[in-house]
């Protein structure tokens, strides 16, 4: 005993300091190892649920499909189709915010664009048949709306010479799509649309500021909306209510700062 005692005597500050000290290291050690293992069991758990996701829940495309006139010989419509690659859903809706982007250069307007919020430009819509490909299909009654981007672009060019300056016009396509998915959960997709890449996915927030801009009937010029109110329908609108819309905005030599998604 005598042996025992002098041995735990030696060895005290051992016993009550570095013994404790390992413990507590090892502890440390546990809690962070119990934490890597949560941290991983989170991640795969939010993986798990995304790809779940992707297999049930809808996976949207939009798309520009010009009509070929055999008369004409030429493309004088041009039509928007959604397509769904994914699951299924419930309650969908689409709504359309057609601009007209309108550019004029001269030595007075230097580089100078800005975008008009037009009606017309897709009338009429038409649902797909249940098991069809297309799940819904935008497009102009008249059918011509294709044909009319071409004149109006045409046109505001040759007005534009006729004044000393070079003039553009082209369509901006912006749609928002609303639906619930299966387990009833209410969502919004915003796209923006061209002929030759086809749908890209926007910002819930740019969607929104594009809409709001379309809706209160006014144009956006960078990242501000036009100082005057403007929004005509597409079928009859003319070249000089096109030039009176950039003209009537003020000049600024600074380059124009777009929201994004309205790419130049």
């Amino acid at each position: 005993m005598k042996k025992i005692k002098a041995f735990l005597c030696h060895n005290e500050i051992y016993f009550k300091t570095v013994i404790p000290a390992l413990i507590s290291f090892v502890a440390v050690i546990l809690s962070l190892w119990s934490y890597q293992i949560s941290r991983n069991q989170t991640e795969i758990l939010k993986l798990q649920t995304r790809i779940i996701n992707q297999q049930v829940l809808p996976n949207f495309h939009l798309a520009v499909k010009p009509i070929y006139n055999d008369v004409e010989g030429r493309f004088l419509e041009e039509r928007l189709e959604t397509y769904n690659n994914g699951g299924d859903f419930s309650d969908i809706k689409l709504d359309k915010a057609i601009f007209l982007r309108i550019g004029y250069n001269s030595k007075d307007f230097k580089g100078k664009e800005i975008l008009i919020p037009v009606d017309g430009y897709y009338d009429t819509t038409i649902a797909g048949i249940v098991g069809d490909k297309v799940l819904m299909t935008l497009l102009n009654a008249g059918g011509n709306n294709n044909l009319r981007a071409v004149q109006l672009d045409k046109e505001f060019g040759d007005y534009a010479r006729s004044l000393g300056g070079y003039g553009s016009v082209s369509v901006e396509r912006y749609f928002k799509l609303t639906y619930e998915d299966i387990f009833g959960e209410a969502h919004s997709n915003y796209y923006y649309v061209n002929p030759i890449n086809g749908s890209s996915s926007i910002s819930e927030g740019d969607g929104i500021s594009i809409f709001a801009s379309f809706k209160n009937q006014i144009g956006i010029k960078g990242d501000k909306t036009l100082t005057i109110a403007f929004r005509k329908n597409f079928n009859n609108i003319s070249v000089n209510e096109m030039y009176v819309a950039i003209d009537k905005e003020p000049f600024q030599s600074k380059p124009y700062i777009w929201l994004p998604g309205l790419k130049l």
